[in-house]
């Protein structure tokens, strides 16, 4: 019975983390015509959400010893990153591909990373933007064994590479 017990629990919770991670978001346009993607979702859902002219960063080469540091340095089981973007923000045109760029060269997966698009208002369903007090986009928040190590807002200070490995370093 006890073994049972453990079976359904083990089950529900997959079930719960299942759910929790699925995309859900919606989309619109807003009074200046720009597509607004609010609500948490994929990358790839995103690239086909936002109408972007471009998802891949241009004329941004990241620097192979940081990207080696911070493949060393991330831990799947220990970090994740939450990013919070505007499909109408030309930050987050700009800078968020050249982010994913540098996790795909260290070898993370795009699946360690929570992507929350906001209105403009920095706002979606979730309430997460509200409860981290997110203000612009792009804002990455990169976690180690569930608390917040560190936060690039908009820019990176020096670079994608450097700025996540001086917090994955933590």
């Amino acid at each position: 019975m006890l073994r049972n017990n453990y079976k359904i629990f083990a089950l529900v919770f997959i079930c719960i983390i299942a759910v929790s991670c699925s995309s859900s978001y919606s989309v619109h346009k807003d009074v200046k015509g720009k597509q607004v993607v609010v609500g948490k979702l994929s990358w790839g859902d995103w690239q086909e959400a936002a109408e972007w002219d471009s998802y891949v960063s241009k004329n941004y080469i990241p620097d192979t010893v940081f990207i080696n540091e911070i493949s060393s340095e991330y831990s799947p089981d220990r970090h994740g990153f939450i990013l919070f973007g505007g499909s109408w923000c030309g930050d987050s045109v700009e800078e968020m591909p050249k982010l994913y760029e540098t996790l795909s060269m260290a070898g993370i997966s795009y699946d360690a990373v929570a992507l929350y698009g906001l209105d403009r208002d920095k706002k979606e369903p979730s309430g997460i933007a509200a409860e981290m007090n997110i203000e612009k986009v792009p804002t990455l928040i990169i976690m180690k064994d569930g608390k917040e190590i560190g936060r690039i807002v908009e820019t990176p200070v020096k670079s994608w590479e450097e700025d996540l490995h001086a917090a994955l370093r933590k």
